[in-house]
């Protein structure tokens, strides 16, 4: 189960990006803790494409052809509601957006300044793996990207990821990170459940049965997709 054509950025030379990359931001706070602000950036993107009558939730330039010149036009637009944590009056970070509330409630507020009204669709079931699962298949049979953060996690500390700009692979730290969901392979009968997320313009397959079985200190995890 997979979002069709996820958030395609155009760059130069011919790359496409998977999604927007929080190193695009011009300040410290954005580069450093703004994962939580593309993962709502590319979600609203993706509602955008998806539904006309969300169109004005892209707030960049040219919906049928996003650049990335665009999308970075998006994303600062986005951040204004979605802001991660920082020092008062210094450019310096200070957790990001450590809670599924404050991203909801930013992500809910930038749509209204666009005339849209958007709600969390919130997991009320039993927080068991099966229903973890299921939160994620619901959200992308509705074609709705699932926006998921995790805290500390020692599985996640090395997972390859490709440098679109390069295509380099190298080990990256997905631990205290957002990402946007986009596919999910249901591998249950062997005990295996993997998902595709958008994470630094270029898509990446995580087990989630390390994201959900982690029992690291301040091991949170949690995730988020919105009805309308």
């Amino acid at each position: 189960m997979n979002l069709k054509d996820f958030v395609p950025i155009a760059g130069e030379g011919g790359i496409i990006y998977y999604g927007g990359d929080q190193s695009w931001f011009d300040t410290k706070v954005g580069k450093e803790s703004g994962c939580g602000t593309v993962a709502a950036a590319n979600t609203m993107a993706y509602l955008a494409i998806k539904n006309p009558d969300l169109k004005a939730l892209y707030s960049g330039n040219n919906l049928d052809n996003i650049t990335k010149n665009d999308f970075i036009i998006h994303m600062n637009e986005v951040y204004k509601y979605v802001e991660p944590l920082k020092i008062p009056f210094f450019d310096q970070p200070a957790g990001g957006i450590p809670f599924l509330s404050w991203y909801s409630d930013g992500v809910i507020k930038y749509a209204k300044s666009k005339g849209l009204s958007l709600k969390a669709h919130w997991n009320n079931g039993n927080p068991t793996f099966n229903n973890a699962v299921q939160y994620i298949k619901d959200g992308l049979s509705k074609d709705c990207p699932v926006a998921l953060v995790n805290w500390k996690n020692s599985k996640l500390k090395s997972i390859p990821w490709t440098n679109p700009d390069t295509g380099i692979t190298s080990n990256q730290n997905f631990q205290l990170h957002w990402v946007t969901i986009t596919g999910l392979h249901d591998y249950r009968p062997i005990g295996q459940v993997y998902i595709d997320v958008s994470s630094w313009g270029s898509k990446v397959t995580l087990n989630f049965n390390d994201i959900w079985s982690n029992t690291d200190i301040l091991g949170y995890a949690g995730m988020m997709y919105f009805d309308w």
